[in-house]
């Protein structure tokens, strides 16, 4: 039944509700006065006579009657036009709270869209700050120059960051587990093995076979994260001149890592610097190892 049909039903039955009240008064109150004229005379009013007060009920049984009946019946017709109007009620309520949901849908889809749009500008503007502040501080590194795929830089520092999620601004924890146990390694190679123990660089890692292997395996984590030696290294005829070249430039490359981590404040200077520090002890051994072959230690 459509709503307009339903606003026809209600009216047509609040009248026959309304016409059966007035009904049930003023019939039975025409009934009434109609058997008080034709039986005036028969009546009796004393009101101190017992029979005219026991005897009431069933002289006037028939306006009495009708009254009931009549009565009985509107109660009925009003019961059901109220349980009509209930209906319509709880249909209206119901609608209203279908278009609330409706709009709370749209007003959480709107929402999202704008949170979504807030994402994506800001994830941009977060990406394209780090990788031009890498590109920068490779400009000012004058050490040397590096080949950096910026944007897998950015991806492995911030790998939850896309342009449909949450900007983070923490850098990966794996990430910086990684220079940890790199920076762990060089204390080691250089504070224990070298200076502790008195050896020289020469003998600990550049022709030493398995310590340059283990070396450059370690470092290799360094490409994953989108920073690679220069491709215009020199060459020598020499493997251990080579070893050297490439311990060098591998140590230059992770203090250009360190220095670029530094200055992006993915980690803090003051940790990088004692590295850096022992970094620099091993570019001058390779360098000096390189000046007594005359190989340009650094270009």
């Amino acid at each position: 039944m459509s709503k307009r049909s339903e606003k026809k039903s209600i009216a047509r039955w609040n009248c026959i509700f309304v016409v059966l009240m007035w009904c049930s008064i003023g019939f039975p109150v025409l009934l009434f006065a109609t058997q008080v004229w034709f039986t005036w005379d028969q009546l009796s009013f004393n009101p101190s006579e017992l029979y005219n007060w026991t005897n009431f009920q069933n002289t006037f049984a028939l306006p009495l009657n009708s009254f009931a009946l009549l009565a009985a019946v509107t109660s009925l017709v009003g019961l059901y036009c109220r349980s009509l109007l209930l209906s319509q009620q709880l249909k209206n309520v119901e609608q209203q709270i279908t278009i609330s949901r409706e709009q709370s849908k749209r007003a959480d889809a709107q929402f999202e869209l704008a949170q979504r749009k807030e994402n994506l500008v800001m994830f941009f503007e977060h990406r394209k700050q780090i990788m031009e502040e890498i590109d920068k501080l490779a400009q000012l590194y004058g050490k040397t120059k590096f080949f950096i795929d910026t944007g897998k830089t950015y991806q492995k520092l911030f790998p939850s960051n896309s342009a449909t999620s949450k900007l983070e601004l923490e850098a990966s924890q794996e990430v910086l587990e990684g220079i940890k146990c790199l920076s762990q390694y060089i204390h080691k190679l250089v504070l224990d093995d070298c200076l502790h123990k008195g050896f020289e660089l020469e003998d600990v890692l550049i022709e030493n076979s398995a310590a340059r292997k283990d070396f450059e395996t370690k470092f290799r984590y360094l490409t994953t994260l989108g920073f690679e030696r220069p491709l215009n290294m020199p060459k020598s005829d020499k493997e251990f001149t080579n070893n050297a070249i490439e311990i060098l430039f591998h140590a230059l490359l992770f203090d250009f890592v360190l220095y670029c981590f530094s200055k992006i404040y993915i980690s803090s200077e003051l940790e990088m610097k004692a590295c850096r520090g022992l970094l620099e002890v091993i570019s001058k051994d390779c360098s000096d190892y390189l000046s007594g072959e005359k190989i340009l230690a650094a270009p």
